[in-house]
């Protein structure tokens, strides 16, 4: 009968660093959204008031009225990573 331990070890390893690697993943994706919230609160946004906007890289890379054409634009342009969307909204909006 063989012994099962070693396979187990190597298991046990392969979860631990496929852990690690989610983490850091996680980590990364986070700093790229900071990131662009960053540039979203520091860009004047005027011209897209009424629209949506797909902020990837510190850049627009998609804008538009249909929310779902600009998430599909944002991804063909980047597409290992996780744009961040919102609506500019138009000046008549109140805020209460």
């Amino acid at each position: 009968m063989k012994d099962k331990r070693p396979k187990l070890l190597l298991k046990f390893l392969f979860r631990k660093i496929y852990i690690i690697i989610l983490i850091i993943f996680n980590i990364k994706m986070e700093q790229q959204l900071k990131q662009n919230y960053e540039f979203f609160i520091e860009t004047n946004l005027e011209e897209y008031e009424g629209e949506w906007v797909a902020i990837c890289d510190n850049k627009i890379v998609a804008h538009g009225k249909d929310v779902k054409e600009v998430f599909r634009e944002a991804q063909k342009k980047c597409p290992s990573k996780k744009p961040l969307l919102s609506k500019i909204p138009s000046k008549a909006t109140m805020i209460f």
